[in-house]
């Protein structure tokens, strides 16, 4: 796995919008198929944020139906640290799940019961297995 560490700079996600996707460490590695994957609150931060403080051009721009940085879609997720941030391609991970889904149906909750609603909450036990680590960048800022 490789490990970007931006601090310095002025703005580490400008530097990676100026020099582009940071080149990984095989020769098998797709850009285009690549993905970012951002804390929400990080997103956020970066949709306010502009290319160039008198340019107007955002960092992240919405772009065929996806958030997009450096031209790749984001994704988030609350299972990421704040500041930190990956960019993987989705066929380097395999998602590994522990048994199967439990449905609990919830019918007291929240004045459920008065109101006679009921709501249906599954739980899926999950992890992640990276399959190839040099296909995975994880970065901070």
């Amino acid at each position: 796995m490789t490990h970007l560490a931006c601090a310095g700079a002025p703005n580490p996600w400008v530097v990676v919008w100026k020099t582009g996707v940071p080149p990984l460490n095989c020769s098998d590695w797709r850009a285009d198929a690549a993905r970012w994957l951002l804390h929400p609150s990080d997103l956020a931060d970066l949709l306010k944020a502009q290319i160039d403080a008198d340019g107007g051009e955002l960092i992240v721009q919405w772009q065929d139906g996806a958030h997009r940085f450096a031209g790749l879609p984001v994704f988030t997720s609350r299972h990421l640290t704040e500041g930190r941030h990956l960019l993987l391609d989705p066929s380097a991970v395999a998602t590994v799940f522990f048994g199967p889904a439990q449905v609990l149906l919830d019918e007291y909750s929240n004045g459920k019961a008065i109101s006679g609603a009921a709501e249906a909450v599954v739980f899926n036990f999950a992890d992640l297995a990276v399959l190839r680590p040099g296909h995975v960048v994880m970065g901070s800022s």
